[in-house]
Formats: C-alpha cells, sequence, structure tokens
C-alpha cells in the first residue's frame, strides 16, 4: 500500500563521483589580474584549489544524504516526487523561496536535500535525520501515521 501525499523531495539528480558542487555566493571567480599580482594569482587558484576538493566532498556528502531520504521514502512506500534543481533555475528558485527565512543559512543558499509537502516545507536532512531518530518521520512529512502492523503467527 503506498502513501500518497504531494511529498517532493529537492535535490541534485546528477551527482557523480568527483563532481564538483559550486558554492553559491561563495566561489571565489577569476584570479585577480593586473600587473605585479602573480604571487596574489598564485595564493587565490591555490584557494580555489581547495575549494574544488571541499565542493567534490559536499557534493559527495550531499548524494549520500539524498539517497538516505530516497531510500527511506522508497522502504516505506512513500510516494514522492524527485524534483531536480541542477537543470532547472525555475525548480531551484521555487526551492529557494518556499524555505522560511529562519531555516535559510546565513550565507549561500540551502543545499538539497529540502523536502515538501506541496508548498508546506517539511525541511532538510537534518531535520529529517532528526525525526527518524526520535520515530517522528510522518509527523515530520505531514502525513498521518501509519497503524502499527500485527505480526501474524
Amino acid at each position: 500500500m503506498l502513501t500518497s501525499c504531494s511529498l517532493s523531495v529537492c535535490l541534485h539528480k546528477e551527482l557523480p563521483y568527483g563532481s564538483v558542487v559550486p558554492r553559491p555566493e561563495t566561489e571565489l571567480e577569476g584570479t585577480g589580474g593586473g600587473a605585479g599580482s602573480r604571487l596574489q594569482d598564485g595564493v587565490v587558484q591555490g584557494v580555489m584549489d581547495r575549494g574544488r576538493d571541499n565542493s567534490r566532498a559536499q557534493g559527495m556528502e550531499i548524494k549520500k544524504k539524498q539517497q538516505d531520504v530516497v531510500r527511506f521514502l522508497e522502504a516505506n512506500k512513500i510516494e514522492f516526487e524527485e524534483v531536480d534543481i541542477t537543470m532547472s533555475e525555475e525548480q531551484r528558485q521555487w526551492m529557494y523561496k518556499n524555505i522560511p527565512p529562519e531555516k535559510k543559512p546565513s550565507q549561500g543558499n540551502p543545499l538539497p536535500p529540502q523536502i515538501f509537502n506541496g508548498d508546506r516545507y517539511c525541511g532538510d536532512y537534518d531535520s529529517f535525520f532528526e525525526s527518524k531518530e526520535s520515530n517522528t518521520v510522518f509527523s515530520f512529512l505531514g502525513l498521518k501515521p501509519r497503524p502499527a502492523s500485527t505480526a501474524e503467527p
């Protein structure tokens, strides 16, 4: 039996190993320039390289979190829609707009996975994980709890 709702999970659908996830509003652009800036350019380039390494690690972490959410929903036969924000600026902007201001990070944009039930914001991965740990995930998702199954003899 599937639990029906308008649950959606905003995620980066295609995050292959080693992919670089841009960090909005924090990624350095360019390498400076101008006369006498070679040392500065080298330092900036070094920072950018470390940033890319961090972005790769961040991309793998995002992918693991997304897989955790999707596996839980599928295992519990909860209907949901995967909303790929990687290729759709419209979907990405919808996600940003529908996350309450108090839930947004102080810098940059919120990262996937972000979970919604219709236009109602449920939360991010950390909130999802906490709800799993405290056995309140159905309430977190805005769903009615399932009746406890009875074991057959």
